[in-house]
């Protein structure tokens, strides 16, 4: 018996575009940011972070990571979490968002972007504020940075999830 594959719908006026990446869970924390986004100073705070997130498997592993973009007038982080949960999706790491940078650095581009964040979806606790991971394209240039979750709400914004361990590959 073959299983039909789950088609994700995004919301009304939104995207949905799905990247297959290799993704190394235990790779050194700045050599991640360097590689997601060469263009990142060497004094941002998310180099500082490490703590925050840390290594969550010891091989490299082909993962599907799930974007949602909102479309005009943009979403949120709740809307995005409450997304995923409908579609029974994982939320994502940085070290997985970072895979994409390091892996599509044309992505923003072939999206038709050439502003646009991706933000990591398991969030952190930073001087007392809940904040999350994200990866920044300005045309060529990209960077790593990490920023307030009610921040992350205009057009250009894309939320990152993953297929849960146990499901089988979706495909839109």
């Amino acid at each position: 018996m073959v299983k039909e594959k789950k088609i994700l719908a995004p919301p009304l006026g939104g995207r949905v575009h799905i990247v297959r990446v290799p993704v190394i869970q235990d790779l050194d924390w700045q050599e991640a940011i360097n590689r997601a986004g060469p263009d990142t100073e060497d004094v941002c705070i998310v180099r500082d972070i490490d703590h925050l997130y840390l290594p969550t498997g010891t091989s490299i592993k082909d993962e599907e990571i799930i974007l949602l973009n909102f479309g005009p007038g943009g979403g949120s982080w709740g809307r995005a979490l409450k997304w995923s949960q409908i579609n029974n999706l994982d939320r994502t790491n940085p070290r997985q968002v970072f895979a994409i940078g390091q892996h599509c650095p044309h992505l923003n581009h072939e999206l038709g972007f050439n502003f646009m964040y991706i933000v990591a979806t398991i969030r952190c606790t930073f001087g007392g504020e809940p904040m999350a991971v994200f990866l920044r394209w300005a045309d060529l240039e990209r960077e790593v940075g990490d920023d307030w979750l009610g921040d992350f709400w205009e057009s250009h914004v894309w939320f990152a999830f993953c297929c849960p361990v146990a499901s089988p590959s979706l495909n839109a």
